[in-house]
């Protein structure tokens, strides 16, 4: 087992692996750290998410590679879709320029979600001033691709305040995750030339000159780990879980407390004429003036059952573990479902994992959502070979950012060990 590395990758719930494969394909000596074993009660479904992948420009041929070499995916032929009480909104189909202009959405708005990747830094905030100052029924669309996979927490008619909106019209696609496609994920890391520590524990961390130099771990093989960079994909709180003392080895703060988490009920909704009609992922939007939040927003997906879907809802991060809330908050949902499918059975099969486990063996959430005002308390340690990574670095927790952010890192990486190399 080698225990030197160039890159050393910690990561959680899949973080970082193209990361890690991208670094080795530069024919740098890359070692993984999985550590998801240390959150074992999240099922598949859970870390994966509620927001999917769109097979947009900017994606990768490897990137794809990596969200594909799992489980199999599959396709939303509508594209990204709202559904409002007054009908549903899609951008992709036969009818998703007569759900635009039945809303009112000026034809520019349309575009700028269009065409966001490729718009030049000038042309992108002239119209986003033009967006914020226009009134919020031309403009709510816009907020809710920026809004909706942020890691940071917005009131409706600000969401595009901070980022870049989800590539919409893009091809959009979602992944049926399970933990033999973990495995495989971890297997494909492997066959592209990463050391991957599976199942690891960290047992301690050595700090000296204000660098992270080496790394006590317990995987299947027990070992002190050396590398010249590291990227460190947890979030504050995940880093708590692991050992209060890395905490306060890494950090100058304490960890961030999100405001706000995802999380995921399943719904049986029986197979029918009218749920056969429904496209596989959908938002179900309530009041676009009523905050997105709560049931008034559900992010629906169908599972690998025709009669059974996730529907995922952001609540307040206080309440996630409060079981008389989650019980009302189901109930609610469920009412809502049947306003929208009124002649379809459906009940509530399953809590989400909260409802299930306490918080100390349950750990933080897989998708927390932040106060911006809260994250620039956050501070680490002035260590000069770590790379931070994970949520709370994050602009959205969707694969595309996620990507994207990584190929960003990849090359910052690269950058910091050329300009360490001896001369």
């Amino acid at each position: 087992m080698s225990t030197e590395f160039d890159v050393l990758v910690v990561s959680n719930f899949g973080r970082g692996h193209w990361l890690a494969t991208d670094l080795a394909d530069k024919r740098l000596k890359v070692g993984l750290v999985d550590l998801s074993e240390r959150f074992a009660r999240w099922t598949p479904e859970d870390r994966e998410g509620p927001f999917g992948f769109y097979k947009s420009e900017g994606l990768q041929a490897t990137q794809l590679e990596r969200l594909t070499e799992e489980d199999y995916t599959e396709s939303c032929p509508q594209g990204f879709v709202v559904w409002l009480k007054s009908g549903p909104i899609e951008t992709q189909g036969p009818l998703a320029q007569f759900s635009f202009r039945k809303e009112g959405f000026p034809e520019a708005y349309i575009q700028y979600l269009n065409q966001a990747e490729n718009l030049k830094s000038d042309a992108r905030q002239n119209l986003l001033g033009q967006i914020r100052d226009d009134d919020f029924s031309k403009t709510w669309l816009v907020h809710l691709c920026h809004q909706l996979a942020s890691t940071r927490f917005h009131l409706n008619s600000r969401g595009s305040q901070q980022g870049a909106p989800l590539p919409v019209f893009a091809d959009h696609m979602f992944r049926r995750a399970s933990r033999r496609g973990f495995a495989d994920s971890l297997a494909w890391c492997e066959s592209k030339g990463v050391q991957v520590f599976q199942g690891a524990e960290i047992l301690d961390l050595g700090i000296q000159d204000r660098r992270l130099e080496s790394m006590e771990v317990r995987a299947s093989i027990n070992g002190v780990l050396r590398a010249k960079q590291v990227v460190w994909a947890l979030t504050s709180k995940e880093t708590s879980r692991l050992d209060s003392r890395f905490l306060e080895k890494l950090y100058q703060s304490d960890a961030v407390e999100p405001t706000w988490s995802w999380v995921r009920f399943r719904y049986s909704i029986q197979d029918n004429g009218a749920t056969q009609s429904l496209p596989p992922r959908f938002v179900l939007l309530q009041d676009i003036y009523s905050p997105w939040t709560h049931e008034n927003m559900m992010l629906v997906q169908r599972t690998v059952r025709s009669d059974q879907y996730d529907v995922w809802v952001r609540i307040p991060s206080l309440q996630r573990f409060q079981q008389a809330y989650l019980d009302q908050l189901s109930k609610t949902m469920l009412g809502l479902i049947r306003e929208r499918l009124p002649e379809t059975p459906c009940e509530l099969l399953a809590p989400p994992q909260e409802y299930l486990y306490p918080e100390n063996e349950l750990g933080p959430s897989c998708y927390p959502v932040y106060e911006p005002s809260d994250l620039e308390q956050l501070h680490t340690k002035n260590l000069k070979n770590v790379f931070w990574d994970g949520p709370e670095y994050w602009e959205r927790s969707d694969w595309n950012f996620q990507l994207s952010h990584h190929a960003e890192l990849s090359q910052q990486v690269q950058a910091q060990l050329e300009k360490e190399k001896p001369r």
